[in-house]
């Protein structure tokens, strides 16, 4: 299914986030089967924000499992433009998960490979101070 278009570089993109408006799996399931069938192949840095879309929306479902395996799922996109974005920010969730599982030393590691990444890409300026404060807020919880 093309959705109307020509070619592949005429396929309209989905908003990753639309994929929280679709609480049901059914749905769930065709947004993801139609955006990815839509995305050209080498289109890594959508794919990857349609992966990390369908961990949060399963973490706000308590699905915490299926989050954690999308999650990882989107850290495999390591040609993506923007994958030390990306990967902070699921090394975040994924400490998020951990934390609501009662898994410290897990929540730990995974803020503190967040920190990393946050921290080299700070370098060249890529991050704000408020995006490298929230880990270090999230990892001082855990010390309390």
């Amino acid at each position: 299914m093309r959705l109307g278009a020509k070619s592949p570089k005429d396929s309209p993109h989905l908003p990753c986030q639309l994929l929280h408006f679709f609480r049901t799996n059914k749905w769930r399931r065709v947004v993801v089967s139609l955006a990815l069938q839509e995305l050209p192949d080498d289109d890594y840095d959508f794919r990857a924000g349609i992966h990390g879309s369908l961990g949060d929306t399963y973490r706000a479902n308590g699905r915490w499992e299926e989050a954690r395996g999308w999650y990882l799922k989107t850290l495999e996109f390591t040609r993506s433009s923007v994958a030390h974005i990306q990967f902070a920010n699921v090394f975040g969730a994924l400490a998020d998960l951990d934390l609501r599982q009662g898994r410290l030393r897990g929540a730990a590691g995974n803020w503190s490979k967040a920190l990393e990444i946050m921290q080299e890409r700070a370098k060249y300026g890529y991050y704000p101070l408020s995006a490298v404060g929230w880990v270090y807020l999230r990892m001082a919880e855990l010390l309390y």
